[in-house]
């Protein structure tokens, strides 16, 4: 009788083994596919960026479709800021203009 259990436990024993095994080559899979997905996603997304970027780019760059009036703020220029404290280029001018008057 004692060998019948053992070797029923040893099958037992055995199966268990294999159904863990199984089981961690699963998860391993699992694993593989979703970290596959997830690369797949991000190389997906700089893809579009990239392409909406370009596209941007490219229009910015077809004449006609972009002038200063886009990027100009009233009271500003190159020189100055309206109400800002007296930049150097605003003092070097205003020294200029002093000497040649």
């Amino acid at each position: 009788y004692a060998p019948l259990v053992d070797a029923a436990n040893a099958e037992q024993r055995r199966r268990a083994k294999e159904a863990r095994e199984a089981s961690g080559a699963a998860q391993q899979t699992a694993r593989a596919k979703c970290t596959e997905f997830v690369k797949n996603q991000i190389v997906e997304r700089a893809k579009n960026r990239q392409a909406e970027f370009s596209a941007t780019c490219q229009d910015l760059l077809t004449p006609g479709s972009f002038d200063e009036s886009d990027v100009l703020i009233d009271g500003v220029d190159n020189n100055h800021v309206d109400g800002a404290a007296p930049g150097l280029l605003d003092l070097a001018q205003q020294e200029t203009v002093a000497k040649g008057a």
